[in-house]
């Protein structure tokens, strides 16, 4: 109050004995006892002791009459979240009194039915100690039941009233208690002198606010917020972002997933932000809340471009981090008691929030540790002392005093630049951003605009034509006239300009070109049949075909194209994912269903075949992900085409490509992120087929994973039109190398799968396998693939299949039977549940009998080889060949060898 004069500070104390102890309050007469010198004023220490206690006497007289007190600022709901928060018994008013030895308190608490009631409390004052007041508040500790004291804090009605209440509790202090205290009150004075107010952290929680209500009745839901509506409104997306649409660094911290994440988001933000603000001031904050948000949106970026990163986290986490920052400076002076109170609960928030994002999906952890850190680095810069209470003469200048103000903030300027000029380096590089089918195309505007005004011309004369506006031969007339022309133009103008062209440029115009044709082509035959009347539905649909199949091949160049140039995810380093890998954070590998009967079950012998493909299968895929490329390069060296499994004598060499295959196809991969491995790999190794093989297997199998399992009458259109896209994007990877083909024998294994989904004719499959035999003549993997596409099922014949067994056994010389048995054993293995093949099929069973039991003397430890020979003896119901083969079964069971039907225990059941 003004007309309470502020305690003399004891350098200037009047002479001892004659201070005027009356005219301060009780608390400003308890700081006096304090810092009052006892052997340097006797008289001054023995009547200030005598006036506090005639003050405790005073008021222990006048009752302890009760006392009007607030628990809480809020009322109601609100307050009782206070209380909670605070762990106070009471929210709201109430009333405090000290009577009959004990402090009764009053006031309100709710019910387990949320009813408020007004409750009292009785505290034995032999469990009360640390009483302190400041102005009109009083703090207390109170023992609990389980022995720890708690802190509690009530306003009374003055200052006066919070003297009075404090003169009538006791006086006990814990050991270093009054210094805590001090500190506290003043560093609490001094936050106030600093007249910094909260402004810029409701600010940022009201505009937040308002963008998710302006987001939700914009897209008209509060749930089920689409990817596709954040990035119209600025979410941070890697490919977008540095293409330019720099500005979504910015805008993105505004959006939000949902009302939990904002609810969240702004709860963390409205506790650790205000008093962050009031440390460092208004402008020294926004600095620190949108720089750390800044360099957190690149920050993820950098981590992994694929990402879409929304949310207020990432400056948020700079905030904790700046406070974090403040605490640890020793010339904030920030008290112990403080630092105590905020230090455990931010660190525990922070460290919490990182450990989840490691383990959790949807998560952007990267946004979340650029900005703590971030946010540490700029509160270091930012950080400055809280104003002292009173200027202090006659102190000398310490270098820290002669800093200008604006000091600090230009250094964190430039600390969030370069952030952002080494994020922005990382992403791009030094590299021409600028790629070669973007720069053709831009050139080329006047294909684009052209095609698509004509192609929309096209439409509109078919629907006339289909409306029966016009006639076949005015629809074959304006095809003549207003269509074809342009198409001709086109062809003339590529094909006089493609020697020109920057080199990069060549294959991607040579494949536009290919289009135009293709597009030509099917003008030109429309109107042939139209002038005829001879317009056939499987002329229409074969064109349409070839033109999605060379919108796909463009496609495939300028997936690539960006895959070369995208921006690098320090997520996918290769010392990143070894690291990962060492500690144990590498995933495991991804094995195919069970219903495909490859997978090598823990009971299998692990020195076996199978065993030691899956092992090889393992290594490529954690490679792969670790972008370890030399490892796989090194796998190709270490079994070659011709290699041959000492324990089962099948070849190891496509182990490596199978491996992947799983992976692509089950691992639920990225296609960006994916080619963008295959492109680091073509550059490390330039000369090597294997990274296009590679490729081809990707969209092989990205491929039947679009397509989905089912019958072909249960895949929609929009499902076939994405697998032969992808199809014709892996022969295209194919075609890159023919060349090179003969190099691989996986070469014609991928050629021969992508001929079969694209319905190739069975004379260009027959001259692929030719070719490839031609090479690799006892590469048994590539005689599998063929006979796959000669299955009854699939247009082939029994004869055929048996005729390419027969074809390849011989070319094995005397291990003629060996091969035999072996290639029916894969057969029947295609065949899985069909029962036709083993009653229509040309299988000799005499030449399986030698071929298994010559595999069987060269292979004694095998049990792939065993159990090879015991399925096919059970489902060709050879009773007396499988009888003699159970009992070696014992314990040497291969679960690769048995299906999900028909399986070991079923053979044993049914084979009699």
């Amino acid at each position: 109050m003004s007309d309470i004069p502020d305690p003399p500070l004891p350098s200037a104390a009047p002479a001892d004995g004659q201070m005027e102890f009356g005219l301060y309050t009780v608390a400003q007469l308890r700081d006096m006892l304090l810092v009052l010198d006892a052997k340097s004023f006797p008289l001054n220490a023995a009547r200030l002791q005598s006036e506090l206690e005639g003050r405790a006497t005073a008021a222990a007289q006048a009752g302890a009459g009760e006392q009007q007190v607030r628990y809480t600022p809020a009322d109601g709901w609100l307050g009782w979240w206070q209380a909670k928060r605070r762990r106070t018994p009471f929210f709201g008013e109430g009333t405090a009194a000290v009577a009959d030895g004990s402090l009764r308190l009053s006031g309100w608490r709710r019910t387990w039915l949320g009813s408020a009631d007004r409750r009292e409390q009785t505290i034995p004052l032999n469990r009360v100690r640390n009483v302190a007041c400041d102005g009109a508040l009083l703090t207390f500790d109170i023992r609990i039941w389980t022995g720890f004291w708690r802190r509690m804090a009530v306003v009374c009605k003055s200052a006066q009233a919070a003297s009075s209440l404090l003169g009538q509790l006791p006086q006990r202090r814990s050991s270093g208690f009054e210094h805590r205290w001090e500190a506290l009150r003043h560093y609490s004075r001094r936050v106030e002198q600093g007249g910094t107010r909260p402004r810029v952290t409701g600010a940022l929680v009201l505009l937040n606010m308002l963008v998710f209500a302006a987001f939700v009745l914009v897209n008209r839901a509060w749930v089920g917020l689409t990817w596709a509506d954040l990035l119209n409104w600025g979410a941070n997306y890697g490919p977008l972002t540095t293409s330019t649409q720099w500005w979504r660094l910015l805008t993105a911290l505004f959006l939000h997933g949902g009302l939990f994440h904002l609810i969240v988001n702004m709860w963390v933000l409205w506790n650790a932000g205000r008093l962050t603000e009031r440390l460092f001031g208004s402008g020294r904050y926004a600095l620190l809340y949108f720089g750390s948000g800044l360099v957190a949106s690149i920050a993820s970026i950098v981590w992994k471009p694929s990402v879409i990163s929304i949310g207020a986290s990432g400056p948020i986490f700079g905030v904790l981090g700046g406070f974090i920052a403040y605490a640890l400076l020793p010339r904030t002076r920030l008290p112990l008691q403080v630092l105590r109170t905020h230090w455990l609960s931010t660190t525990v928030f922070a460290l919490f929030s990182l450990v989840n994002g490691m383990f959790s999906q949807g998560i952007d952890n990267a946004a979340h540790v650029g900005g703590f850190l971030s946010g540490l680095l700029l509160g270091f810069v930012l950080a400055r002392p809280l104003p002292d209470l009173k200027p202090v003469a006659a102190q000398p200048l310490t270098p820290g005093a002669l800093q200008p103000q604006w000091l600090g903030p230009a250094v964190a300027v430039l600390c969030v630049t370069g952030l952002l000029g080494v994020g922005f380096w990382h992403v791009h590089g030094l590299r021409d951003r600028v790629t070669a089918p973007t720069a053709y195309l831009k050139s080329h505007e006047w294909l684009a605009a052209g095609e698509q005004k004509n192609l929309a011309s096209w439409v509109y004369f078919g629907n006339q034509l289909d409306a029966g506006a016009i006639s076949p031969a005015e629809f074959g007339r304006r095809l003549r006239s207003e269509v074809l022309p342009f198409w001709e133009d086109s062809k003339q103008r590529l094909e006089a300009e493609l020697g020109k062209l920057p080199r990069a440029q060549f294959s991607y115009a040579a494949d536009m070109q290919s289009y135009v044709e293709q597009r030509l082509s099917f003008v030109r035959d429309m109107i042939d049949t139209v002038d005829h009347s001879t317009i056939t539905s499987e002329l229409v649909q074969q064109h349409v075909v070839e033109i999605q199949q060379a919108q796909a091949r463009l496609e495939r160049r300028r997936l690539n194209a960006d895959a070369e140039l995208a921006p690098h995810a320090l997520a996918n380093a290769s010392w990143v994912l070894r690291l990962r890998h060492m500690f144990g954070g590498s995933g495991a590998c991804v094995d195919p269903p069970t219903w495909t009967g490859r997978v090598v079950k823990r009971q299998d012998q692990q020195s076996d075949g199978p065993a030691q493909r899956h092992a090889i299968q393992c290594t490529a895929q954690l490679a792969f992900r670790a972008r370890d490329f030399t490892a796989l390069e090194s796998l190709l060296k270490i079994y070659p085409p011709a290699d041959a499994d000492p324990i089962e004598g099948v070849t190891r060499h496509g182990s490596m490509y199978s491996g992947l295959g799983d992976w692509f196809q089950y691992g639920n991969i990225d296609v960006n992120n994916t080619l963008a491995a295959i492109a680091d790999w073509k550059h490390q190794y330039p000369e090597s087929i294997a990274p296009a093989l590679v490729e081809s297997n990707m969209f092989i199998s990205t491929a039947w994973a679009a397509r989905g399992g089912g019958y072909a009458k249960e895949v929609s259109q929009r499902q076939w039109q994405v697998f032969g896209a992808r199809l014709t994007m892996a022969r295209a990877a194919l075609d890159d190398v023919r060349q090179q083909a003969g190099e691989d024998p996986h070469w014609y294994v991928l050629r021969l799968i992508v001929g079969k989904g694209m319905s190739d004719s069975r004379s260009d499959m027959g001259r692929t396998y030719s070719t490839g035999v031609g090479h690799f003549p006892r590469y048994l993997p590539l005689a599998s693939a063929w006979l796959n596409n000669l299955m009854p099922r699939w247009g082939g014949s029994f004869e055929e299949v048996d005729a390419v067994i027969n074809m390849q056994a011989r070319k094995s010389g005397p291990d003629a039977d060996e091969t035999y048995a072996r290639l029916y054993s894969q057969y029947a293995g295609l065949e899985g549940d069909e029962e036709a093949f083993y009653k229509e099929g040309k299988m000799d069973w005499d030449r399986i009998q030698n071929g298994f039991a010559g595999l069987l003397r060269r292979y004694p430890y095998s049990d792939a080889v065993l159990n090879d020979y015991a399925y096919l003896a059970c489902r060709a119901g050879k009773s007396t060949d499988f009888s003699e083969l159970r009992p070696r079964l014992e314990g040497h069971v291969a679960s690769t060898s048995w299906g999900i039907k028909h399986s070991l225990e079923w053979c044993v059941k049914n084979v009699h």
